[in-house]
Formats: C-alpha cells, sequence, structure tokens
C-alpha cells in the first residue's frame, strides 16, 4: 500500500508560526509602550531637577536666615532671574527671564557646594537652567525652566 502525504500539515505550520509571531509583535509593542525609555529619562532628569530646586532653595533660605533677611547678591525683588553666570541670553532658557543671570554661588556657597545645572545644559557653562524670583513678602520661587513632564517649581 501506498502512502499519500498531503502539505496541509505544513500549511498548517506556518500559518501557526505567523499567528505566534503576531502575538510576540503584539506584546512586544505593548510592553515598549508601556516602558517607553524616552519617557522614563524625561522622568529621571525631572526628578534630578526637583532636587536641585529644593537644594537651591534651601541654600537660599538659609543665607536669608543667617544674614537677617538679606537676598543672596544679585537677586532683584518683583522679577525672575536665571541663576548663573551668563552675561546676556539668559531668558533664551528660562523664559521670562531677565537677559542678564544672577551669579548666587559665592552668596550659596556654605550652603551649597556647586549651584546645580539642569540635566540638559552640563554643556552649556553660565545657565543652570534654574531661575529665581521673590516676592515683595519674602516669597522665593525657584523654578526648572527645562522641566520635561510637567512645570516645576517650589516656593517657600
Amino acid at each position: 500500500m501506498a502512502r499519500i502525504v498531503t502539505h496541509e500539515h505544513t500549511e498548517l505550520s506556518t500559518v501557526e508560526l505567523l499567528v505566534v509571531f503576531f502575538i510576540i509583535a503584539v506584546v512586544a509593542m505593548i510592553v515598549l509602550t508601556a516602558l517607553n525609555p524616552k519617557d522614563r529619562q524625561a522622568d529621571a532628569r525631572d526628578a534630578q531637577r526637583i532636587v536641585d530646586m529644593n537644594a537651591l532653595l534651601t541654600a537660599v533660605h538659609s543665607y536669608v536666615v543667617d544674614t537677617d533677611g538679606e537676598l543672596p547678591k544679585g537677586v532683584v525683588v518683583g522679577t525672575v532671574q536665571q541663576i548663573g553666570t551668563c552675561t546676556s541670553n539668559g531668558s533664551t532658557f528660562c523664559e521670562g527671564a531677565s537677559e542678564v543671570c544672577v551669579d548666587i554661588s559665592d552668596s550659596i556657597a556654605p550652603y551649597l557646594d556647586l549651584v546645580p545645572t539642569d540635566p540638559l545644559l552640563k554643556n552649556d557653562p553660565g545657565k543652570s537652567g534654574y531661575s529665581i524670583a521673590v516676592t515683595e513678602h519674602g516669597v522665593v520661587t525657584i523654578t526648572a525652566c527645562g522641566a520635561e513632564t510637567s512645570s516645576l517649581q517650589v516656593s517657600r
């Protein structure tokens, strides 16, 4: 007796293989969407900005307390100033800030070794990426000008 071989089994295996690949592709897309590395990196940079802003705010307040209410040299009440050593274009990164940056590094040196720099400005000397504003009532606000996931500022 001769045995007849059909190709139905081979075709079914190919279809099964395509279904498996499709399922793997769908699962991979779901995982990549959930993990989205670019969003996680932006979240990490914003977390660093929050740490930096709180460190700056604490240093400024420590200076104010130790000097009986004096603000760090160059800080002007009622204006938004980018923190740094730039002599112009301070407003290009910190929208609404004055053109000339305010260098508070000497004033806050006893409380903070270095003025923090925004994670995206590591290669842009003179600009910290943070701004300072002081109200008439003495409320100090530090803002992260390059925040990526939401507006970031701290006040005291």
